[in-house]
């Protein structure tokens, strides 16, 4: 039985985690799984040494507060799985820190197997971190197809498996041509997100609700979420007014089929957005962080868009608002613009559907052996 170690820093890579251990199972190998993720990684049989949460830190600020306590936190994992002799170690996503682990593993013994499953987005910025994942990894998976040229082009051998998403989604989307008038509100999966986002996304409900009374909005709150969160953050901010008009969704099953249901959507980036696009739900996407974490994206970036369905169609399907862009007044005239199309079956709200269905066909393509 092969004894593995998987590293997922955050809720996206504890999923992720989960379908892979799945992933494995199917392919007939046994293993028994310790690691770092959240409650999808331990209830696929593996054993927690340590929660995703205490790596989880977002922004340029917060990250150079944390430092200390990363990199303790990093020696401390890179010990043990040295001494508990591990045949194979997979790390998922989270970059900052897994390429600082694996590089740290190699050192130590370089005959240790990494994985890399979902590298960070070359493709997108950072393609100075080629050179450790040739150096550092055995094996590198990724999530969407085209990937597995764009890194052959650069030297790595790249395996397209799957895409945990669609098989996450699909199941769920036996409804999804039947639209309501419904808004699916995405501020993160992070507190802190929500604590930063959340005022705006609920400013905003307030100029969509002028235009569009009757429009309801649907909140989903991942597990690591409590809900006294989200009021405390309400409260905060004296947006008790907008609470009648939300219905905010925590359980996993029901919030795919009501995401499903909704006409329209306002999201962060992220694999949030490929999600709504599976359940044809055209969104608006925003980004919006400080000022130096911005300029600091643009001098690094390589892609125009932000939204993975953009990206994979390498067309804008999804509208993007990004930092001076992302006020109330913008988005909600935006959205206001979305409910009006799908109330009347526009011609671009039908070609939005389809571009939608066009990415669960690219997606959802059986990967070569």
């Amino acid at each position: 039985m092969k004894k593995v170690f998987i590293l997922a820093g955050e809720l996206s890579g504890d999923q992720l985690a989960g379908w892979y251990l799945d992933h494995l199972k199917k392919q007939g190998q046994e293993v028994i799984a310790y690691g770092v993720g959240g409650d999808n990684l331990a209830s696929h049989g593996a054993v927690l040494v340590e929660r995703y949460e205490n790596l989880n830190v977002t922004g340029i600020i917060e990250i150079i507060k944390h430092l200390p306590r990363l990199y303790r936190l990093l020696t401390i994992l890179c010990t043990y799985i040295t001494q508990k002799e591990f045949d194979e170690v997979i790390v998922i996503d989270f970059p900052g820190f897994n390429l600082q682990l694996i590089k740290r593993l190699k050192w130590q013994n370089p005959n240790i197997v990494i994985t890399y499953l979902s590298p960070p987005q070359l493709w997108c910025w950072g393609q100075w971190r080629l050179r450790s994942l040739k150096r550092y990894c055995n094996n590198v998976i990724v999530l969407y197809p085209f990937e597995v040229a764009w890194y052959k082009e650069r030297d790595v051998n790249a395996t397209w498996i799957g895409n945990p998403h669609v098989e996450r989604v699909l199941p769920h989307c036996t409804t999804t041509h039947i639209k309501e008038n419904k808004i699916a509100l995405i501020p993160g999966s992070r507190s802190g997100e929500i604590e930063k986002l959340l005022p705006l996304l609920l400013k905003t409900v307030s100029v969509v609700q002028k235009e569009h009374p009757d429009t309801r909005f649907v909140l989903p709150l991942a597990r690591s979420i409590p809900e006294q969160f989200f009021h405390a953050c309400v409260k905060k901010h004296h947006l008790e007014a907008t609470l009648p008009f939300i219905d905010i969704i925590a359980d996993d099953d029901k919030k795919w089929t009501t995401l499903g249901s909704c006409c329209a959507g306002l999201s962060k980036p992220g694999t949030v957005t490929l999600e709504l696009a599976l359940l044809q739900v055209p969104t608006i996407v925003f980004y919006k962080t400080s000022w130096l974490t911005y300029f600091l994206a643009k001098m690094v970036a390589h892609v125009s868009q932000m939204a993975l369905p953009n990206l994979l169609l390498q067309r804008t399907i999804f509208k993007e608002f990004v930092q001076y862009n992302v006020t109330p007044q913008t988005m909600g005239k935006e959205l206001s613009l979305l409910v009006t199309s799908w109330q009347t079956q526009s011609d671009s709200y039908k070609k939005q559907i389809i571009d939608c269905q066009e990415i669960t066909t690219l997606l959802s393509n059986t990967p070569k052996k």
